[in-house]
């Protein structure tokens, strides 16, 4: 009998052991995800106001898809938008898309510097080059579960480029990824030249110049992936 009362002591220990470790395993795994977002800076609420409703576009809004969802060129992206110029409507609306912007782009391009804006968007600037001279366009990736993926995943090249200040990193070994999200202009910085004048905009690099082109961009980024 009473190695019986002792054998059950011991089972109710061992049930009691397995239940902390389940419950300590469980915690760990929630704060490193929770962590991991953190870095990333998905928890964060979007701090801008210009265009906001626009900027803040969800995945799924079944727009049409720009050569059929395959990825074209920084290179194409400039052609396409240089077209767009009599499309825009003026006044550029503050709350809605224009008819122009309903286009879902996929590039393919190396991403060459990124920040953290005061907004709180990554501000990610890419091109058809691993090369800080070449003709840059802007892609933006607001905080948000949305597009948290794409925040990690962009977060997590910068870590593997060394990391440092997200008020500035330009990328060491550029990497190359496919980037999709909604078409977007800038209207804030101007509404003239639309393919031409960037309206001050981008990180000046190395020559102390910015060599974004236009005022259109990718915003906001709904996936962004490595690619070799």
């Amino acid at each position: 009998m009473k190695n019986k009362a002792i054998s059950i002591f011991v089972f109710i220990g061992i049930l009691v052991m397995i239940s902390m470790v389940s419950i300590s395993s469980t915690v760990g795994a929630r704060d490193l995800h929770d962590s991991q977002d953190s870095d990333a800076g998905c928890e964060l609420d979007f701090a801008g106001s210009a265009r906001k409703a626009v900027k803040l576009r969800k995945p799924g809004q079944h727009y049409r898809k720009q050569n059929d969802g395959d990825p074209i060129t920084v290179a194409d992206f400039l052609s396409l938008v240089c077209g767009l110029e009599s499309k825009v409507v003026k006044p550029v609306p503050a709350t809605r898309p224009m008819n122009v912007e309903k286009l879902e782009v996929t590039i393919d391009a190396f991403i060459i510097a990124m920040k953290q804006d005061p907004d709180d968007d990554f501000h990610i600037q890419i091109a058809d080059e691993p090369n800080a001279a070449a003709d840059q366009i802007i892609v933006e990736v607001p905080p948000g579960d949305p597009y948290c993926d794409a925040r990690q995943n962009a977060h997590q090249l910068f870590l593997d480029d060394g990391g440092g200040s997200l008020t500035k990193h330009v990328f060491d070994s550029p990497p190359k990824v496919e980037i999709t999200g909604y078409l977007f202009l800038d209207s804030v910085h101007g509404q003239t030249r639309l393919c031409k004048n960037n309206g001050g905009r981008g990180m000046h690099i190395n020559d102390n110049t910015s060599h974004v082109k236009g005022l259109w961009e990718i915003h906001p980024v709904i996936a962004l992936r490595s690619i070799n």
